[in-house]
């Protein structure tokens, strides 16, 4: 049930995973992958991308621990605009179309974005929380 209210098929559980709304101008268009190879990771800022495959094989549970130590002990910093990504899809969506159109459609800027939507999910290691305050917000930028 969504919101207790409306049922859910356990079909879209399916959706879960490997699937991202691609931002329209008019109207969005979803994106889901058989599989993913990989998991996105934020971490203060940064973007990772960790591969959950070595070649065939699933990894195990410790070489994904494994991997995410070396995250948390990676102390370089994110890189010029890196950091403020995820705040462009807080917009509306026309206007994250746009922004995506226009930055994000060649170079690394396209190749950084493909990653982060073409993983099975997205993980924040950050122990920070990341609430919206509308009052702090208006004083801020009004």
């Amino acid at each position: 049930m969504v919101q207790g209210l409306v049922p859910l098929c356990s079909w879209q559980y399916e959706r879960l995973f490997n699937t991202t709304r691609i931002p329209g101008e008019e109207t969005d268009r979803i994106q889901h992958l058989d599989d993913s190879t990989h998991l996105a990771v934020l971490y203060k800022g940064r973007y990772y991308k960790m591969p959950v495959y070595q070649k065939t094989l699933l990894m195990t549970p410790p070489e994904i621990q494994t991997q995410f130590e070396r995250i948390l002990q990676d102390e370089s910093e994110a890189e010029l605009g890196e950091e403020k990504l995820a705040a462009l899809t807080a917009s509306d969506r026309p206007t994250w179309a746009k922004i995506r159109k226009e930055f994000f459609s060649k170079g690394t800027n396209r190749t950084s974005l493909n990653i982060i939507e073409s993983a099975a999910f997205v993980v924040v290691l950050d122990d920070e929380e990341y609430n919206f305050d509308k009052v702090r917000c208006k004083e801020k930028y009004l």
